[in-house]
């Protein structure tokens, strides 16, 4: 799944009828849960409120993040992840533990979410 974001292209390759590029928009979670690091990945013209009100933080070479491929294939995408030089770095890792996860930094992303739900609801 995560080599080469073949899981999320065998999803696009799988559901392409399904989906209407001009009425979907992908948020994907992509390392999320430390407390007050959430940022947006990519950040693109046209993205609802709540996410232009998040830090935002540049997609690089070698950052293979899902929505990467959905944008690449017509679809307005965005990942949301957490930054941490302390914690981030440790995801798949032998350092990966459940520790770098807080109820609250879920909570954080679980916010983010409904009201990108309810802006593109009401927009």
């Amino acid at each position: 799944e995560e080599e080469g974001l073949m899981g999320a292209y065998a999803f696009i390759n799988a559901h392409s009828k399904e989906l209407d590029p001009e009425k979907t928009f992908i948020l994907n979670f992509d390392g999320i849960g430390i407390r007050e690091k959430l940022r947006v990945f990519t950040r693109t013209k046209g993205l609802p409120e709540s996410l232009n009100k998040l830090p935002s933080w540049p997609t690089f070479s070698g950052l293979m993040m899902d929505h990467i491929s959905f944008r690449a294939s017509g679809f307005k995408a965005v990942s949301l992840g957490c930054v941490s030089v302390k914690d981030a770095f440790r995801i798949h890792t032998p350092k990966d533990q459940i520790d770098i996860i807080s109820p609250e930094g879920i909570g954080e992303a679980g916010t983010v979410a409904l009201k990108v739900i309810d802006e593109l609801k009401h927009g």
